[in-house]
């Protein structure tokens, strides 16, 4: 029997956690609803936040919220979206996005 999971993350992600580790990021709000209190979110960080939601659906993933900007931080734009796997747990990919060129000098 093969678990759905593993399943979600190579064919979806085509990602496996084991082969990875990454920074962890710090969010203020709970997110999702009250079902998702009780676990941690997985935030995967892209560097194309279009790019990777496009390759997530083309694979199958639906989203429970399209990247959105969330936070405009001093130096970057924070974007987020959410998708769930199989098990309903919420996965996030965010990007930081750089700030556009100041064009005065």
């Amino acid at each position: 029997m093969t678990n759905p999971t593993i399943i979600f993350f190579d064919m979806r992600i085509s990602y496996r956690p084991e082969l990875r580790y990454y920074t962890a990021g710090l969010i203020t709000t709970q997110q999702g609803g009250e079902k998702d209190h009780h676990t941690s979110v997985i935030y995967y960080r892209v560097s194309d936040i279009n790019e990777s939601a496009q390759a997530l659906k083309k694979n199958g993933a639906v989203f429970i919220q399209e990247p959105q900007l969330v936070a405009k931080m001093v130096d970057h734009d924070l974007w987020i979206g959410f998708i769930r796997d199989p098990d309903e747990n919420l996965i996030g990919i965010m990007a930081e996005l750089p700030l556009p060129e100041n064009s005065e000098s």
